[in-house]
């Protein structure tokens, strides 16, 4: 058989055979009901509508703001604004680890006109969010309620908020003026699975984070989330996700840093599970 016609069919056997049953409210069980070790990764693109504000100093500081919708492919392929989002999750019978993580990149660009300090320019404010947040889940719930088995997991942990902020005339050759800082903080949330069908999962999620430590920060995320399963090691998600968070800085005076920004949109990802 050639190597081109044994390929065809093995794409064929993979993707449009009928899905397996790999959805399952016993997630983390082997047949037996034993614990054992499940994975999955799943890699995202979300493309938020992004807005905000990152300041530096006090009541005379710099505010840096920005505020854009959901890009289109002609801006991701001119500015690169956009956003990836990973996810990963572990189970071990009612226990899960999980690793979560942003990238966003958005910019404001305003005329300055001219004036004794200068000619007219263009002035673009550039912030660039990545956040990392590892977690530690319990499952607290496992029933059918009106006949749809459902879970809902308790899940704390931190999280890494690390931001740059640029503000730059794009008509002059300088740099420009960059400050950028590093936030941690914990968060706790839960998350809630629906199984409907064997090869449909249906998730909501919500946490909080901040807590109002280092200096009263809080934060908020919530997603709406489906995936199907195409094989028995390969599901597509698609949903919605929001994330909101703040930071504040340990300096004060002129050296105080804050941020704040919400982003909010849909996502699409594959899972791979083993």
């Amino acid at each position: 058989m050639p190597a081109s016609v044994a390929g065809s069919l093995i794409a064929v056997a993979l993707f449009a055979a009928p899905a397996l049953a790999q959805f399952s409210a016993r997630d983390g069980y082997a047949p037996d009901g034993t614990p054992h070790v499940q994975v999955e990764l799943t890699p995202y693109i979300w493309l938020p509508a992004v807005s905000g504000t990152a300041r530096v100093g006090g009541s005379v500081g710099r505010d840096f703001s920005f505020d854009s919708g959901p890009p289109t492919p002609a801006d991701l392929a001119h500015s690169l604004h956009g956003a990836i989002v990973g996810y990963g999750l572990v189970r071990y019978g009612p226990w899960s680890v999980e690793m979560d993580l942003q990238w966003i990149d958005a910019f404001h660009k305003s005329t300055i006109q001219a004036g004794a300090a200068g000619p007219s320019g263009t002035l673009k404010d550039t912030v660039t969010v990545f956040r990392i947040a590892p977690g530690l889940g319990y499952q607290i719930y496992s029933g059918e309620p009106a006949g749809i088995p459902t879970t809902v997991d308790a899940r704390v942990g931190f999280s890494v908020l690390s931001w740059d902020a640029t503000s730059k005339i794009e008509e002059t050759p300088f740099s420009g003026v960059s400050v950028s800082h590093s936030f941690v903080q914990p968060w706790a949330g839960f998350r809630a699975d629906f199984y409907p069908w064997t090869d449909w999962r249906f998730e909501l999620g919500a946490m909080a984070e901040g807590f109002g430590v280092d200096g009263g920060v809080w934060g908020w995320g919530a997603s709406a989330l489906v995936s199907y399963s195409i094989t028995s090691w390969l599901d597509v998600t698609g949903g919605f996700r929001a994330l909101g968070s703040s930071g504040r800085g340990n300096g004060s005076g002129a050296f105080s840093r804050s941020i704040d920004f919400v982003a909010y949109g849909p996502l699409i990802g594959f899972g791979f599970r083993f």
